[in-house]
This record gives C-alpha cells, sequence and structure tokens, in this order.
C-alpha cells in the first residue's frame, strides 16, 4: 500500500492510504484537490476521511472533503467547526471500531489544546497495524503488534529554549507548544514503551519549521529504535505493508 503525503506541519496536514482499489484520507488540512489528485481523481475509493482535530492546519477544508468522500472525528471535534452548509461529519466516540472497506479504525484519546482530540489505530490486510497520531504531547495507551507508526515528532526542547532565549520565539508560544505538541525525546520514548518486535517503519510528523531540524530528527530516531525512520513532508510517497518487503 502506498502513503501519499499531502503535507505535514503547522500550515496544514493530510496524507492518503491507498491501494489500487481503496482509499482512506487522513486530515482535511490540504485543499480537497490536492487529495483528489493524489488518489488520481477517483474520489469513488475513498472509503473514509479521518480527522484528529479541529484546528486549521487538519480540517480547513472539511467542508470541501464532505462533498467528495464520508467524513469521521470526535462529537467534539464536530461541534467546533464553524460550517456554512448543513452537511456534517459522521461522529465517532473514543475507542469505537470503524470498518471501511478492508479497513478497520479504532479511535483513542490524545492530548492537545482542542475540544476532543484523536488518534487512531489503523488495520488492514496489507499494512497490519498502523498507529496514527499527531498534534498530542504524549500517548497514554501502548499498542501490541505495531507494523507501521505516524507519529508527531514536533520539536526539540533545546532549540525552542534558544529560540525563545535570542527572541525568536515569545515564551507564551513556548508554553503553548510543551503543553500541546511531542518532543523528540518523547516521541522515542513512545516508540520505545510500544511493542517493536513487528514494527517495519516510522513517519515522523508535524515538525516544527522552526524548532526542529529533520535530518538531525531522523537520525535520532533511527539510531534509538533501530527501525527505518522517514521525516513527513509534502510530496513524500512511501510503501507502507505488513512486511519490509
Amino acid at each position: 500500500m502506498e502513503l501519499k503525503v499531502l503535507n505535514s506541519g503547522s500550515k496544514a496536514n493530510g496524507y492518503v492510504l491507498q491501494n489500487d482499489t481503496e482509499a482512506i484520507v487522513i486530515e482535511c488540512g490540504c485543499p480537497v484537490s490536492d487529495c483528489l489528485q493524489a488518489v488520481n481523481f477517483q474520489s469513488s475509493k475513498i472509503v473514509a476521511c479521518l480527522v484528529s482535530h479541529e484546528h486549521g492546519d487538519h480540517a480547513k477544508h472539511i467542508e470541501k472533503y464532505m462533498e467528495y468522500m464520508p467524513v469521521y472525528c470526535s462529537k467534539g471535534t464536530a461541534e467546533a467547526i464553524t460550517y456554512k452548509s448543513k452537511r456534517r461529519p459522521t461522529v465517532l466516540r473514543c475507542f469505537q471500531k470503524l470498518v471501511a472497506g478492508n479497513f478497520v479504525i479504532q479511535t483513542f484519546d490524545t492530548q492537545h489544546d482542542s475540544a476532543e482530540p484523536f488518534g487512531f489505530v489503523i488495520e488492514h490486510p496489507e499494512i497490519g497495524k498502523l498507529l496514527f497520531a499527531t498534534d498530542t504531547y504524549y500517548i497514554k495507551y501502548k499498542f501490541d503488534n505495531l507494523t507501521n507508526v505516524m507519529i508527531e515528532c514536533n520539536y526539540d526542547k533545546d532549540i525552542l529554549n534558544e529560540n525563545v532565549y535570542n527572541g525568536l520565539l515569545h515564551p507564551v508560544v513556548q508554553e503553548r507548544t510543551i503543553r500541546s505538541h511531542m518532543e523528540i525525546d518523547t516521541t522515542i520514548k513512545t516508540l520505545k514503551d510500544n511493542d517493536a518486535s513487528h514494527l517495519n517503519q516510522v513517519v515522523l510528523l508535524h515538525l516544527s519549521g522552526n524548532n526542529a531540524s529533520p535530518e538531525e530528527f531522523q537520525k535520532r530516531v533511527s539510531l534509538a529504535i533501530g527501525k527505518c525512520v522517514s521525516v513527513a513532508h509534502k510530496g513524500l510517497n512511501l510503501i507502507v505493508n505488513k512486511t519490509p518487503f
């Protein structure tokens, strides 16, 4: 199965997992035209779009997405969005399982400054079990038999502190970052705390433009966990399968 990154970061987020017959979309932060192009304008193959929370870089274009595909999110997220039309996303409960095509998705709660943010465990015969977690400063659950992980790795505390010291970042923004985003050491600890016996690869999400170093983050995480690690960026395409080959 192919993973296409439409974008990843504070400006916009969007991801597409697809094979020849079906696709699942995660986040509505990118224009729907980008999403449709990623599936070669075969919108009928999209069985679900999952939205983690209501912030604009993740949900800005949700109404346009609902015109082309079924969209799912938490009750809190759905109620926190301002709509122009009568169409609404389908609400999921925490720990609810959703079957969409051959995908089985389970929600779980994450830790962010939004109404009711969700992470997702996505299972499929081709990919095994994939963990998706973004915009959360930690994950309070552990997961077994993960084959692929897409996880936030937003900032390095030393870079963050240095930017504040040099006047490049306001202390208020520093506090908000700490209380709502995952620091690289927390990302590494989270990966180590989970069952990695079947893990093929990790994709680092939502890196800060000013408080992160993509090359350094990729090296540090790869060295720490001994697995293939990629950094999500606009245009990245990866093969995401149950087995390494």
